[in-house]
């Protein structure tokens, strides 16, 4: 029996972000950058997840030029020039931003 899915029935969008590691020193600046290849998936989503932790929402976009920023994230900066890419960056880092950063839409 085949354990592959029926064609047509499955979709999927690619999600590029860069970089894919970042070391930084306390005070620098930080930006990520997230890129996706699909117009129809237009919420954007900004994920910190800390060693040990779940995944929190930092960013929630609904659309191009448009971000909620959750509370205790408020120092991070959403760009969204269009509904295929965003970017989160931060003036200033701290040893309290040492975490995972992960982009999603939905």
């Amino acid at each position: 029996p085949s354990l592959a899915p029926p064609l047509g029935l499955c979709q999927g969008v690619v999600v590029d972000q860069k970089p894919k590691l970042m070391i930084v020193k306390v005070g620098d600046p930080v930006k990520f950058a997230c890129r996706h290849d699909d117009g129809s998936y237009i919420p954007a989503l900004w994920y910190q997840q800390k060693p040990g932790q779940g995944m929190k929402l930092m960013v929630y976009s609904a659309g191009a030029a448009m971000g909620d920023t959750e509370k205790g994230f408020t120092s991070w900066r959403l760009d969204r020039p269009d509904v295929l890419e965003s970017s989160l960056s931060l003036e200033s880092a701290g040893s309290a931003e040492a975490a995972g950063y992960f982009c999603a839409v939905s």
